[in-house]
């Protein structure tokens, strides 16, 4: 696991929480603490280099979000992510990137285009190794940070984003067993994304997501 130092003279205080954050959602989500982990607030604010109170803040954060919960005598432990619990989340997911095309923005960003096309180069290097899991994942991540630049409106991006970071975990525990499959369909994925973007076809890039979606439930559910 990389450490990051956040350099507290160079934020302000919510900026530094927001940071820290960022940073342990980022973990949880690519399974960097796995589910059950515990999070020590003092080990956490020192590799921060801050006080443990943008920490703690951070924590609370994600105690609302779902990722984490708090057990008396232990500390903050890393949620558990399973199907079962997050299949009415994975289906509302659904529906919300059924919503893109009517709440997205009118032109999309030439950054967004590049970066897509900066991800399925990366994407055609991969091969259906076990070692190349994570580099999945990484890929698929950003790909989910790329997509909510381009969603205009605040109410929508802020579910998408959450319901993202509680269900993903679900599908990258489990992605390995459907590696050579998964690596194949991120490609066509951002084939079709790029195709969308470059007419600024938000309602094609909101059926996309949604199909690719759609496509992981039906592998979970088996």
């Amino acid at each position: 696991m990389t450490n990051i130092q956040i350099k507290p003279e160079q934020l302000t205080a919510r900026q530094r929480i927001d940071s820290i954050h960022h940073i342990l959602r980022e973990r949880i989500c690519l399974l960097q603490y796995v589910p059950l982990s515990v999070l020590r607030e003092a080990q956490l604010a020192d590799e921060f280099g801050c006080s443990r109170t943008p920490v703690r803040e951070a924590i609370k954060r994600l105690e609302f979000e779902g990722l984490v919960t708090s057990k008396n005598g232990v500390g903050t432990i890393v949620t558990e992510a399973n199907f079962e619990l997050l299949k009415d989340v994975y289906t509302v997911r659904l529906k919300i990137a059924e919503l893109i095309g009517g709440m997205g923005v009118t032109q999309v960003p030439q950054e967004v285009i590049s970066g897509l096309q900066a991800l399925l180069t990366r994407a055609k290097r991969l091969t259906p190794h076990s070692d190349q899991a994570l580099e999945v994942a990484r890929i698929n991540h950003q790909l989910h940070g790329l997509i909510c630049q381009i969603i205009d409106n605040v109410a929508l991006r802020q579910l998408y984003d959450l319901y993202y970071y509680q269900t993903s975990r679900v599908w990258y525990q489990q992605m390995p067993e459907f590696l050579e499959s998964e690596v194949a369909a991120i490609v066509d994925e951002l084939v079709e994304l790029i195709a969308a973007a470059q007419r600024h076809d938000l309602v094609a890039l909101g059926y996309i997501k949604r199909n690719y979606i759609a496509r992981v439930i039906g592998l979970l559910q088996g």
